[in-house]
């Protein structure tokens, strides 16, 4: 499918602007171009129309997507609103901007809701597409970068489950038909609900809201789904999802992942909790030891597992590999700078300065510091063996 991206945006964290930068490449984008982010203007140069989208703007739970928490309203009360999605008719974006996805990052197999659906918008995403389908129109999902509580308590800041590159690969799997961008920053936390909803409206032609249940926007929490329905919105509430009758937040995932119990994460992600980065140059100790890995670059505020040895998947360009994976600052050579690495059982060729998504599967040892190189050398057949067991081709 051919997914659309309205707003550009570039790759955001903490502290890095993003105006008139080029739109961050999802895996296997192609054909995106550069453009300003900043609500109310940009969006109106878009070949000088207004983007005619009914819509369905969902948001994800505030405790764990890109809306709004305690710590964010003791930061100033700002209101900030979650991913959203959208059913749209006739809409039109710039010309190019445009791209091919990949399957989402961890996803095999048949699609079932799990916890992160509802904060990176997957969930909410398959009932605008739905409803969008019912109705004839188009959907969009909106979704911010970098997470609210990011901007308004830094100090808090939570580490990221899906970077905006993953959650743009959900989006597109989704079959959502626009992923707008916006940028997440003090201006755009000052707008009152009525005043975020005219800037959507001065690009989109609005038909329908689906939101997730404490969905809240605009300056103090002030919008939500009784303020848009009193507005005369047509809205729908996507429900909490839930564990044994108990509301599933994402605390509850990064703590797992943490611990390094990513089987428990796994199963409540429906998915391989995954990390995605460009493989960058080593110091070559593992092909000297006769296990060559590729080491991958973190991104910016990017959940790291516990420390260890975990067995998994990497998908490269060549094909998906199980991998023995590791998480540590290889301690046995006296290593300070943290790594994330994997061994691709049965590969061979350069993966240098690709792409490589590496999903952990299952937690096998602590990062260990060994006696001598021969002791961790018998470690890592030992790793490769369990890998082979317990991780299917």
């Amino acid at each position: 499918m051919r997914q659309r991206y309205i707003l550009a945006l570039d790759r955001a964290g903490p502290g890095r602007s993003a105006w008139g930068r080029g739109l961050p490449r999802a895996p296997g984008a192609h054909g995106l171009r550069a453009a300003d982010a900043r609500p109310g203007s940009a969006w109106r140069r878009a070949h000088g129309r207004r983007i005619r989208l009914g819509s369905d703007a969902s948001g994800g739970s505030h405790t764990a997507g890109n809306g709004t928490s305690q710590a964010q309203r003791r930061a100033g009360g700002a209101g900030a609103p979650g991913p959203g999605c959208a059913c749209a008719s006739g809409a039109r974006t710039w010309a190019g901007a445009s791209a091919r996805l990949r399957r989402p990052p961890g996803r095999a197999g048949p699609y079932r809701p799990s916890a992160e659906d509802l904060r990176t918008g997957e969930g909410a995403a398959r009932h605008a597409v739905s409803a969008g389908r019912t109705a004839k129109a188009q959907t969009a999902l909106i979704t911010f970068e970098p997470h609210p509580r990011c901007v308004l308590d830094p100090a808090n800041c939570p580490p990221s489950i899906t970077s905006l590159q993953e959650k743009l690969a959900f989006i597109s799997a989704a079959a959502v038909d626009h992923a707008i961008v916006m940028r997440f920053d003090r201006q755009l936390a000052s707008l009152s609900p009525q005043e975020f909803v005219d800037q959507l409206s001065s690009v989109m032609e609005i038909r329908r809201w689906t939101i997730g249940f404490d969905f809240a926007f605009g300056r103090g929490r002030t919008g939500n789904a009784e303020w848009l329905r009193a507005h005369g919105h047509d809205v729908e509430v996507v429900p909490p999802f839930q564990i044994d009758g108990h509301d599933l937040h994402s605390s509850e995932i990064r703590r797992l992942v943490r611990a390094g119990d990513v089987e428990a994460a796994n199963r409540l992600l429906g998915r391989a909790y995954a990390m995605t980065g460009p493989v960058e140059a080593g110091d070559r100790v593992g092909r000297r030891l006769g296990f060559p890995t590729a080491n991958i670059g973190i991104e910016p505020n990017k959940l790291v597992p516990a420390l260890g040895a975990y067995a998994g998947r990497a998908v490269a360009p060549e094909g998906e590999f199980v991998a023995a994976l590791s998480v540590g600052y290889r301690p046995t050579f006296g290593g300070t700078q943290l790594r994330v690495e994997a061994f691709l059982l049965d590969f061979e060729g350069d993966l240098y300065q690709q792409r490589l998504e590496l999903q952990f599967m299952r937690y096998l040892h602590p990062d260990i510091k060994f006696p001598t190189p021969d002791d961790l050398v018998q470690q890592l057949h030992r790793d490769v063996a369990d890998t082979r067991r317990f991780v299917s081709p």
